[in-house]
């Protein structure tokens, strides 16, 4: 567990000694616990984006600032659309090279409706870490996936088409262990996030991702949209003693007890 939390910190920057610990809990499993007191809005963690992309069920939306698009540009290499020529970014790095590839040039013409190609975005950046960026794929690989719940989940059959698809369209070398590992993370430990340009999208943020869930929560998180990938801010809400785990909500406050119960059973986070 102290070589994992090491490696996590290689991307996580705190504005003092780190003052947090992960710890193993019997029903909670692994979670962050203070080491010393924590003041009311006092940050505890800055952590750097592991990987971030379009959210499951999104409209066409550029594949770097995810914003939405209308086809009038599209990438000089593969074809899809992009909000402007040069917004690239991630898109470059990650899959437009495997789109280039394709015999059939995939064609977008419609731009309203929620676009099967997206759901299968975010996972194979996350794979392609594996070849590329080995630091990037140990973190996500070290995250719990509760494949045993999350295999039931919509989500998981559709991605795992698309997945398919793509590996055996471009010869891919990820075993079927991987890909469910990566869909799994992703149904229940990335977040949602919030880029300058207006786009919305969903990231990987492996030590924020081990906060547990509490109704009555004592840390918030904010993103913050950067050109080296994006940071999420922790922060303390409220006094935290020494020994004390840290704790997020995963669904507001505002929301009745039946409504909160109903979404926590169908994100598979209980």
């Amino acid at each position: 567990m102290d070589e994992y939390f090491n490696l996590l910190m290689d991307s996580v920057e705190t504005p003092g000694d780190v003052n947090f610990r992960i710890e193993w809990k019997e029903g909670r499993g692994r979670c962050l616990v203070a080491t010393t007191t924590i003041q009311p809005g006092q940050i505890i963690f800055r952590e750097k984006c592991v990987v971030k992309g379009p959210l499951h069920n999104t409209s066409p939306v550029c594949l770097n600032c995810l914003s939405k698009v209308s086809g009038e540009y599209k990438c000089s290499d593969c074809y899809l659309p992009l909000c402007k020529p040069e917004c690239k970014g991630d898109h470059q790095t990650f899959e437009c090279n495997l789109f280039q590839l394709a015999k059939n040039k995939i064609d977008i013409s419609d731009f309203t409706p929620a676009c099967p190609l997206y759901q299968c975005i975010t996972p194979l950046r996350c794979l392609l870490t594996r070849d590329n960026w080995p630091e990037k794929y140990i973190k996500i690989k070290g995250q719990e996936a509760h494949r045993e719940k999350a295999e039931v989940g919509e989500h998981w059959s559709i991605c795992q088409t698309n997945i398919d698809y793509l590996i055996k369209s471009w010869k891919l070398d990820f075993s079927r262990n991987e890909i469910n590992h990566v869909i799994g993370c992703l149904e229940v430990n990335s977040f949602e996030i919030n880029l300058v340009k207006g786009g919305r999208g969903r990231g990987v943020f492996p030590l924020l991702a081990l906060l547990s869930h509490s109704c009555v929560s004592n840390v918030k998180y904010v993103y913050e949209d950067t050109e080296d990938g994006g940071w999420m801010t922790c922060a303390a809400t409220v006094l935290i003693r020494e020994g004390e785990e840290l704790l997020d909500h995963y669904i507001s406050n505002l929301e009745s007890t039946i409504r909160r119960r109903q979404f926590l059973r169908h994100t598979l986070l209980i």
